[in-house]
C-alpha cells in the first residue's frame, strides 16, 4: 500500500509544477499584453495610426506623447501638423478617442468621439492658394477616386483658434473660442453640425506658430477631460450661444438630417461680425473689391440636393451691415461707404433664376424692392432680356444723389469743381402678361439734380428719362421684340425699336440746347455751338454666326464750333455713311470689314478697314479710377489674334483749310503755327505689324497750296 502511494504521488510533482509554470507563463503574457500599450506609446510606434491617417500629405503628423487603453480610449497629447519645411501649422494640446484598442480592432469603421482640445492653426493665405492647402491636397487627392467606406466617427472641438495671415497685405485676421461638433458618417456625408467662434482682428500676423499659442486659456476650456467621458452636446450649443452674444461672434448650426440623407439645412447667426476679414478672400481668389463694416446675419439656408442639377439654393432671413464700405482689394482705399444697411430676404436660386417672395434694401442711400421671378444675368444684354420677359417679376429702386455724395470720398463730381449737391435716380422695372402676350418695361428717371460750383448753384429739374417696352407672344413671335425704347431730355432723343436678329436706333441732337446745358457743368466760356445731329444705325444678323452688319447714317446741319484761340469750325451740311462687318466680345468690337465716307459739299474722307480688327471703345471714354484695367489701356483699335493683319485705306479730298479746322476741333488742338489752304487729294494704306502701325504707301497733290503765319505767307501754285 505504501510502495503504491509512493508511486503515484511521486509521479504528480512534475505535472502540478508545469501547470503552476503554464499559469505563470500565462499571467505574464497577459500582463505583458496588457501594458503592451503603455510601453508602446513610449516609443515613436505610437504616430503609426497618425501616420496612416494621414498617408499622402505633403508634411507630416507627430505627437510628443499617448495614452492607450484596450477598453477605456485613447489619447495624444501635443499633436502637430508640419509642413515641408518642418514649420508647425496646426496644433492640438489633446486629441481624445472614446474607443479603446479591442473595439477599434473589432470595428475599425467606427471611430467613435473624436475630441480636439485646445486647437491652434496658422492659414498663410495668398494669391491662388494657402499653406493648408499645399499640405493637404496631396492627401485630399486620395478621396477622388473609387474607395472603400470612410470610417464614421463624431468630432467635437474644444477651445481652437486660427489665425488667418494674408501674405498680400501682412495682415492677420484671429478666429477665437472656435467650439464645433458634428457627425461625419461612412459615406462621407455630415449631418447634425454646430460649429461657433469669434473673428477678430489681429493686425501684425504671429509668424509662427509658438508665437501665437503665447496667450491665456480661456476659462472654462475643457482639457481636464478624461478621453473616456463623451462631451455634452447641449454644452456645444450652450457656447455657441454665448459666443454670438459678443461682438464679432458667429455660428452656422445644422440639425441632424436622416440616416443616408446628406446635410442640407444650415443655419447662419453673427453678431456684428467685421467684415473686413473678406479682405483674406479677396487676396485667396484675387478679388478687385472687399467689404468692409459689421454685419449682423440670421440666414435660414436649405442647400441644393447632392447630385441634383436642377436643385435650388433657398435663402431667408435678415442681413443688417453698419459703417459698411466698399474698397478697392489693391489699395484698400474706399469707393462708397453706407452708414447703415437692412436686408430682409426670402428667395430661391436654381442657378438661372432666382424666384424672389421678399427682398428689400433700405439705407440713407438707396431703398430698393423686388418680388417674382427674375432670369440671372446671362452672356449679352439681349439673352438677359429673353430670360426677364419669360416670367413675372417687379423691381424698384430709388437713389439719393445727396445721400451718395456723402457716401463717396470727395464726394460725386461731374468734374473737379463741380459737386452734386441733389437729386434722385429712380429705377422701376417690370414683366407681366398682357393677353396673350408678355411684356417687359424698364423705366429709369433723374429729378431735381443739383450741383455747386464754388458759389455758383447749378439746377436742373429732370435732366433725362429713359424707358424700354418689350413684347413677345403670338403677334410678335417667340422671340423679344423692343417696341420703344427712348432716351429724352431736353437736348437729346434716342429711340430705339428693334428684335435681336434687326434692330435700328435713331437720334436727335440739338446741340445748341445742349451746349447751354453743358455749360452749366463745364467751362464752355467763350464757347459757341450750334446745329442739330440726326442719325440712324441699322443693325441686322449676319449669315455667320454672331456676327452682324450694321449700316450707319448721320447728319450735322447748320454746325458751328468756335472756341477762342481755335479754328473755326463751320459746316453747312455734313454727313457720314458707313457700313461695317463683325462682332463684339468681352466689350469690345471686332470688325472684319469697314468702309465709311465723311463728306461736306466738295470735301470728302473715305477710309476702307479690311482684315479682322479689334476696336476698344474704353480707349476713347475717360474711366473713373477704379475701374483703370488692361481692356482702358488698350490700343483704340489692333489686330485680333487670329488676324494676318489689318489694312486701313484713306483718301482725303477737298479744302485744305477746312480740314485744317475739323480736325483741329476734333483733336482739341489750337493754332498751328501756319493756317493751311489750297485744294487737296491725298491717299495713304495703312497696317498693322503685331501691335505698331506702319505707313506702307502715301501720296498727297495739293493745287494753290497757301500756308501763312504772323509773319509770312508761303504760296505755291
Amino acid at each position: 500500500m505504501r510502495a503504491r502511494f509512493s508511486r503515484h504521488g511521486g509521479g504528480g510533482r512534475p505535472r502540478r509544477r508545469w501547470a503552476v509554470f503554464s499559469a505563470a507563463s500565462l499571467a505574464v503574457l497577459v500582463g505583458l499584453g496588457w501594458i503592451a500599450p503603455t510601453l508602446l506609446v513610449l516609443t515613436e510606434l505610437r504616430d503609426r495610426p497618425l501616420v496612416a491617417a494621414f498617408q499622402g500629405i505633403a508634411g507630416r503628423v507627430v505627437s510628443r506623447g499617448a495614452t492607450w487603453s484596450w477598453l477605456r480610449g485613447l489619447e495624444y497629447r501635443n499633436v502637430m501638423l508640419l509642413d515641408r519645411e518642418q514649420r508647425p501649422v496646426l496644433a492640438v494640446q489633446r486629441v481624445l478617442i472614446d474607443r479603446g484598442l479591442v473595439a477599434l480592432a473589432i470595428d475599425p469603421t467606427d471611430l467613435g468621439t473624436i475630441r480636439l482640445v485646445g486647437c491652434e492653426a496658422i492659414v498663410e493665405v495668398r494669391r491662388g492658394g494657402s499653406n493648408v492647402e499645399d499640405i493637404l491636397a496631396p492627401w485630399l487627392a486620395t478621396f477622388s477616386g473609387p474607395s472603400q467606406s470612410a470610417p464614421a466617427f463624431e468630432l467635437e472641438v474644444v477651445d481652437g483658434a486660427v489665425e488667418l495671415v494674408d501674405l498680400a497685405r501682412n495682415d492677420a485676421w484671429r478666429i477665437t473660442e472656435l467650439t464645433a461638433a458634428g457627425t461625419v458618417r461612412h459615406s462621407g456625408s455630415m449631418g447634425g453640425w454646430t460649429v461657433s467662434g469669434r473673428i477678430l482682428h489681429a493686425g501684425e500676423p504671429a509668424r509662427d506658430l509658438a508665437a501665437f499659442s503665447a496667450r491665456p486659456a480661456r476659462a472654462g476650456t475643457e482639457a481636464g477631460l478624461p478621453g473616456h467621458v463623451r462631451l455634452d452636446r447641449t454644452t456645444i450649443a450652450a457656447a455657441a450661444t454665448a459666443t454670438l452674444a459678443r461682438d464679432g461672434g458667429w455660428s452656422l448650426s445644422s440639425p441632424q438630417p436622416p440616416t443616408g440623407e446628406p446635410l442640407r439645412s444650415l443655419v447662419v447667426s453673427g453678431n456684428r461680425v467685421p467684415l473686413g476679414v473678406s479682405s483674406i478672400w479677396a487676396t485667396r481668389f484675387d478679388v478687385s473689391h472687399l467689404v468692409d463694416g459689421l454685419a449682423d446675419v440670421r440666414l435660414d439656408l436649405m442647400l441644393p440636393s447632392a447630385g441634383s442639377p436642377a436643385g435650388a439654393l433657398q435663402v431667408a432671413g435678415t442681413v443688417s451691415g453698419s459703417t459698411l464700405a466698399l474698397c478697392r482689394s489693391d489699395t484698400l482705399a474706399e469707393i462708397v461707404a453706407i452708414d447703415h444697411l437692412d436686408v430682409p430676404l426670402d428667395l430661391t436660386c436654381d442657378g438661372r433664376t432666382v424666384m424672389i417672395r421678399t427682398l428689400k434694401a433700405t439705407s440713407a442711400l438707396f431703398q430698393a424692392e423686388a418680388s417674382g421671378r427674375l432670369g440671372l444675368p446671362r452672356d449679352n444684354s439681349w439673352a438677359w432680356a429673353e430670360a426677364l420677359v419669360e416670367s413675372d417679376f417687379a423691381l424698384a429702386a430709388e437713389i439719393d444723389l445727396k445721400a451718395a455724395a456723402r457716401s463717396i470720398p470727395g464726394g460725386l463730381t461731374l468734374r473737379e469743381d463741380v459737386q452734386v449737391t441733389a437729386g434722385q435716380l429712380q429705377l422701376a422695372a417690370s414683366a407681366h402678361p398682357d393677353g396673350a402676350e408678355r411684356v417687359l418695361e424698364v423705366r429709369a428717371v433723374s429729378r431735381d439734380l443739383a450741383a455747386v460750383q464754388g458759389e455758383r448753384q447749378l439746377r436742373w429739374n429732370e435732366p433725362f428719362t429713359a424707358w424700354l417696352r418689350g413684347r413677345r407672344g403670338p403677334g410678335h413671335g417667340e422671340r423679344l421684340r423692343i417696341e420703344e425704347a427712348r432716351v429724352a431730355s431736353p437736348a437729346v432723343e434716342v429711340s430705339a425699336t428693334g428684335t435681336v436678329e434687326a434692330a435700328s436706333v435713331q437720334w436727335t441732337i440739338d446741340i445748341d440746347a445742349l451746349a447751354r446745358e453743358a455749360a452749366e457743368v463745364f467751362d464752355l466760356d467763350g464757347v459757341k455751338l450750334a446745329g442739330t445731329s440726326r442719325g440712324r444705325v441699322d443693325v441686322k444678323a449676319a449669315e455667320q454666326p454672331g456676327a452682324s452688319n450694321a449700316v450707319l447714317s448721320a447728319s450735322l446741319s447748320n454746325f458751328e464750333a468756335i472756341a477762342p484761340g481755335r479754328f473755326e469750325w463751320r459746316d453747312e451740311e455734313l454727313t457720314l455713311e458707313a457700313e461695317c462687318r463683325g462682332s463684339t466680345a468681352g466689350g469690345a468690337a471686332i470688325v472684319d470689314a469697314a468702309h465709311a465716307v465723311l463728306a461736306a459739299g466738295d470735301d470728302r474722307l473715305e477710309m476702307t478697314l479690311t482684315g479682322a480688327a479689334i476696336v476698344n471703345p474704353a480707349a476713347l471714354v475717360p474711366t473713373m479710377a477704379w475701374q483703370q484695367g488692361e481692356r482702358a489701356q488698350a490700343p483704340l483699335v489692333r489686330a485680333a489674334a487670329q488676324a494676318d493683319g489689318v489694312t486701313a485705306d484713306w483718301t482725303l479730298a477737298g479744302e485744305l483749310g477746312r480740314w485744317q479746322a475739323r480736325c483741329a476741333a476734333v483733336t482739341g488742338g489750337g493754332f498751328a503755327r501756319a493756317t493751311l489752304g489750297g485744294k487737296v487729294l491725298a491717299t495713304a494704306a495703312l497696317g498693322t505689324s503685331g501691335d505698331v502701325w506702319q505707313i506702307r504707301r502715301a501720296a498727297a497733290e495739293i493745287e494753290k497750296f497757301t500756308a501763312s503765319t504772323e509773319a509770312r505767307k508761303i504760296v505755291e501754285p
